[in-house]
């Protein structure tokens, strides 16, 4: 769900078409309209698979996460690690509460997008670097990566990226299916009691 501060679009149900690459709006009343469709590759196990909100934190001090899946036989294979962002690398390109996350399932590709009364902007964060395979949700939780995760492999390291980035990684468990369906178990009650 949106938090208060994503715009016109705030406490909407906030769902990413991975086929079409459209990021949907879903109001209380059912009605969706689409916000933001990134410069980033989709469909069947290349879209945009995850999606997470900044908290109300301090961004410099957080790390994002990002699962990524070890799928043999896959264009992307993945390398069963965490991907982890360091928060001030977002926070140095402008990203701030309250911004929406969205990462690519092939390649786990990286943007930011920010909602305010009229529009919505995307910002490219991180791009595809052809080897992960990104799966579940972007977390985002206070202090630096465990010193436990093991580097990332050579290719991953490498990654075209629009900012520096430093990546580590290990395993985030997930699913925003679970989510989506929850939300909107909740929506169609919500329908019925009002009907």
């Amino acid at each position: 769900m949106a938090p208060s501060t994503f715009g016109k679009f705030a406490g909407d149900l906030i769902a990413p078409d991975e086929l079409s690459g459209k990021v949907y709006a879903i109001a209380l009343d059912g009605t969706s309209q689409v916000i933001a469709t990134p410069d980033l590759a989709h469909g069947g196990d290349v879209g945009v698979e995850a999606a997470g909100f900044i908290p109300d934190l301090d961004l410099a001090n957080a790390t994002i996460y990002l699962a990524d899946r070890a799928t043999p036989g896959n264009p992307h294979p993945g390398t069963d690690n965490l991907l982890a962002l360091d928060g001030a690398e977002l926070a140095r390109a402008g990203v701030a509460r309250g911004d929406l996350l969205l990462g690519t399932e092939g390649g786990a590709g990286l943007v930011a997008v920010r909602c305010d009364l009229t529009t919505c902007r995307v910002t490219s964060i991180i791009a595809d670097n052809g080897i992960s395979h990104g799966e579940g949700h972007i977390v985002v939780a206070m202090g630096a990566p465990s010193t436990a995760f093991r580097p990332a492999p050579a290719a991953v390291r490498t990654s075209a990226s629009p900012i520096p980035a430093t990546l580590l990684f290990g395993l985030v468990a997930a699913g925003l299916i679970v989510v989506l369906t929850i939300a909107l178990a909740v929506t169609a009650r919500r329908r019925r009691v009002v009907a």
